[in-house]
């Protein structure tokens, strides 16, 4: 299937409509025809069955595998990988060095997202490595407990301390405590401006900036977007609902700011949001 779908980019975009079919659209938006076709060929493979009827484990180890399959070869980027400790356990957390990195001694604590439940390290690892090149910072990416193994608030406790970790060893990895930022995609996104919330409240240093993409902010399921987007894209409402149910504990946690963070009223002071 991954090479496949490798194969389905380098074709041209009229082969590929033609193979597609009928252009999907939602409003004013319609889908790629290479994106389309892709989803078009797992519904006929069965793999966009009812996902949340399976094992969490299994759908992590498919994730994993299609890791970095649509995504372009990153420049050549020095790795390590460390471990440390968190409140009945450990985590992992890989650091980027890109080829030519800036004087500044600025990096970037980085979230993966999965709905809370999915991704890793590896399925993110691609994407830090272009981060840390188009940066030019190191780049820290954190293997956090997900959910419904490790329901919240543990993600979030995880992330915030590989973050005070990162400050607190900057010196040896050469970099500067005051310039180091968080940042995530959807999930990641959620967790990392949780982050910000939670060391303001308990009055902390912050990250510099935040780096969110496409973060889920609002676990209110009652967006235009989400009535858009509610079947046949693959990250349906029902799956959104399912990575919420099984990332809070009940439905007290949903009203939480750190689970629903653009309900957080007091504004935070880190400085700038990419």
């Amino acid at each position: 299937m991954s090479l496949l779908i490798k194969l389905i980019f380098l074709l041209p975009d009229a082969l590929l409509r033609l193979l597609a079919g009928e252009a999907k659209t939602a409003g004013e938006r319609t889908m790629s025809p290479g994106i389309q076709l892709i989803l078009s060929l797992l519904e006929k493979n069965s793999i966009r069955r009812d996902i949340t009827s399976i094992n969490p484990e299994a759908i992590r180890n498919f994730y994993d595998k299609m890791a970095g399959v649509m995504e372009k070869k990153p420049p050549s980027t020095a790795t390590k990988d460390h471990t440390i400790d968190v409140d009945e356990g450990t985590i992992p957390i890989r650091e980027y060095t890109p080829g030519k990195l800036d004087d500044s001694g600025a990096a970037l604590v980085y979230l993966h997202g999965g709905g809370w439940c999915i991704g890793s390290i590896k399925t993110h690892n691609v994407l830090c490595k272009h981060l840390a090149n188009l940066l030019g910072w190191k780049v820290f990416s954190v293997g956090y407990r997900l959910a419904p193994e490790h329901k919240y608030p543990v993600p979030l406790e995880d992330c915030d301390r590989a973050f005070e970790w990162v400050w607190e060893n900057a010196e040896s990895f050469n970099i500067n405590r005051e310039k180091i930022s968080i940042g995530g995609d959807s999930a990641g996104g959620n967790l990392s401006t949780s982050v910000c919330i939670k060391r303001k409240e308990e009055g902390r240093v912050l990250p510099q900036r935040q780096l969110l993409i496409y973060p889920g902010v609002d676990r209110d399921s009652g967006y235009q977007s989400m009535q858009d987007f509610a079947e046949g894209f693959f990250l349906n409402e029902h799956l959104m609902n399912w990575f919420t149910k099984n990332y809070i504990r009940s439905t007290v946690d949903a009203d939480d700011f750190y689970v629903s963070p653009i309900r957080y009223q007091t504004p935070l002071d880190c400085r700038r949001l990419w």
